[in-house]
């Protein structure tokens, strides 16, 4: 015999749940959090540092970099004040503004 016809509302809902429990990636993590609701410069400033972390050891790094973190770089962003401000939108102050929040909240690990 074969299974009956699966509604159209429950398959649905297992399709969901199915993507639903995939690894999702940390932009999607960030754009689905309740991190920062309603404030939407933090929330595009955390997907900029996201999409702009170095994701190998080929990925282009200032060569002037201290040599302790140049050896340890994956997952680190080097954009400056400045580029950040340029990619968000926003004046140089309130990223540094933002920086430092999202830092003491424990949200980012900023090394100088």
């Amino acid at each position: 015999m074969s299974k009956p016809a699966e509604p159209s509302k429950e398959k649905a809902a297992r399709l969901r749940k199915q993507i639903n429990d995939k690894e999702m990636s940390l932009v999607i993590k960030i754009m689905e959090s309740d991190l920062y609701d309603w404030s939407p410069t933090a929330r595009l400033l955390l997907v900029t540092l996201a999409y702009s972390q170095v994701q190998d050891e080929d990925a282009y790094f200032p060569e002037d970099c201290p040599e302790p973190y140049y050896s340890d770089r994956i997952g680190w962003n080097w954009m400056s004040q400045w580029r950040l401000s340029l990619r968000v939108g926003v004046t140089v102050r309130q990223i540094q503004r933002w920086l430092d929040r999202m830092e003491k909240d424990g949200v980012i690990l900023i090394r100088t």
